[in-house]
């Protein structure tokens, strides 16, 4: 057997996943057999790891007792279940998906060119401030740095000094 194999459905951990589910029922061994379909020794050699489930067992106990299971993708996967869900879209969800993304991205796009066009007028106006105060002061700005909030900052350089 080739030991780098990876199973995508661990029957051990479906025997743990059983035993969880036992817990939560609440009743005798006798009631979920009944309830399950499964016969009480079966139960018993896979809560005991003497034996493991087989697809029958499993489609019986999906069928039969999901109710004491938050989903039949958390008896198969456990907790990669919610990792399954969320990749498991119909095509329909995925066209749903797209049409929601192309439609953000066309927003982002022109939020962008509106913050490309205040930036400009940022600039202008900060040249326009630069020039005033040359002459108030009678000195001369050579750049003007803007810092911002994500610790990141941009360097204005002034070409023009009148």
């Amino acid at each position: 057997m080739n030991e780098n194999r990876r199973d995508y459905i661990d029957l051990e951990m479906l025997g743990q996943r059983l035993n969880d589910i036992l817990e939560k029922f609440r009743g005798t061994a006798k009631e979920f057999s009944e309830k399950s379909e499964l016969s009480e020794a079966k139960i018993s050699k896979v809560i005991n790891r003497k034996g493991n489930l087989n697809i029958d067992d499993i489609n019986a106990i999906v069928r039969n007792c999901s109710d004491l299971m938050p989903s039949p993708e958390w008896f198969l996967f456990g907790d990669k279940a919610q990792l399954y869900q969320e990749n498991c879209f119909d095509f329909n969800e995925k066209k749903q998906n797209e049409s929601y993304l192309i439609k953000r991205l066309e927003e982002l796009v022109a939020r962008n060119n509106t913050l490309s066009i205040e930036n400009q007028e940022l600039k202008a106006s900060l040249k326009t401030l630069e020039k005033e105060k040359v002459k108030k002061l009678g000195k001369e700005i050579s750049e003007i740095k803007v810092y911002y909030t994500n610790n990141s900052f941009e360097t204005y350089l002034l070409e023009d000094h009148d």
